[in-house]
């Protein structure tokens, strides 16, 4: 896959900055629950696992949704009331809203 292997590139390139680099890969689909309300508890106990990874220093940080199209179809289909798939995209682009603070730069 390109994306592992431009990661795993990014991650010797800066490793004297970044002496340890995360690989992390979420399917899109495992977001979702059947169960209403779950979808939004599972977005956010995976993001806390993401943002106790990045807080560590010394510590790069990769994460790949994979299939994230189908979550725009998700919010593309909208209704007056919000269903628990929209609830779940929506919780998920606040997690990657509050990753920017982490934003790490090569000094």
């Amino acid at each position: 896959m390109v994306i592992s292997a431009l990661a795993q590139k990014l991650s010797i390139r800066l490793s004297k900055t970044f002496p340890k680099a995360i690989f992390m890969e979420i399917n899109a689909h495992s977001l979702f629950s059947k169960w209403f309300s779950e979808s939004g508890k599972l977005v956010m106990k995976l993001f806390d696992k993401v943002h106790a990874m990045v807080e560590v220093k010394d510590q790069l940080v990769f994460v790949l949704i994979d299939e994230v199209e189908s979550l725009a179809t998700v919010r593309q289909q909208g209704s007056a009331e919000p269903s628990d798939a929209i609830r779940a995209v929506n919780a998920l682009l606040t997690q990657l809203d509050r990753l920017k603070i982490y934003v790490k730069s090569n000094p």
